[in-house]
């Protein structure tokens, strides 16, 4: 995927309730980390070179680990691009999407709606570029998450879905805990949208 421009994220709360607000700065503590539990870690524009491009590349990737810290090396190791020239535009914990709170638990989740991320590609007739935005949707099928994601980009021109995934497929949610996690959604209308980070950190 390329330019991403936007974060959101989500975190497992072991006794199957919402912890706080879900939001965790990579600055925090490590015990704070700890007391807060494993979280879901999407960085948004993971970005390099690639010997056969002309410009620099983006990538969006989902790790499940304690810290932001801890998600270094396995970004590290998925990075396709040229080695040395990875660096972390952007950041954030999921832990709230489309008016409803994310966890993660042990067993599958038996709600009947599945969380999707989005990434929506079209026009604006301004820049030369493609616009991007990329988002997570709350929908029973994958048909019903491409026209709510759609339903936010009426004025871009020939606007369409570039990629759309199950998170719980698109999730790496059980390589670096030992165990499978699945996600689970609580409705919660007036959840705020989540919060991110973006700085340049290099992962040379």
């Amino acid at each position: 995927m390329l330019g991403a421009r936007a974060s959101v994220a989500a975190r497992r709360d072991g006794a199957g309730r919402r912890n706080g607000d879900g939001i965790v700065d990579h600055r925090a503590a490590a015990d704070d980390h700890e007391r807060r539990g494993p979280a879901v870690r999407q960085h948004r524009e993971t970005g390099g070179e690639h010997p056969s491009a002309h410009v620099e590349v983006h990538d969006v990737r989902f790790v499940v680990a304690n810290r932001i810290e801890d998600t270094y090396d396995r970004l590290r190791t998925n990075w396709w691009g040229t080695p040395g020239t990875l660096h972390i535009d952007c950041w954030a914990e999921i832990d709230r999407a489309d008016g409803h709170a994310v966890a993660l638990h042990a067993a599958p989740s038996a709600g009947p709606e599945k969380l999707w991320f989005v990434n929506l590609g079209g026009y604006d007739g301004v820049d030369f570029a493609e616009q991007h935005k990329n988002m997570f949707v709350v929908a029973g099928s994958a048909r019903d998450a491409k026209a709510r994601a759609l339903a936010t980009v009426r004025g871009w021109k020939d606007a369409h879905r570039d990629d759309l995934y199950d998170a719980d497929a698109v999730f790496d949610l059980d390589a670096m805990l030992g165990e499978r996690l699945y996600v689970h959604l609580t409705r919660m209308p007036d959840a705020s949208a989540s919060r991110f980070t973006c700085r340049y950190t290099p992962l040379k």
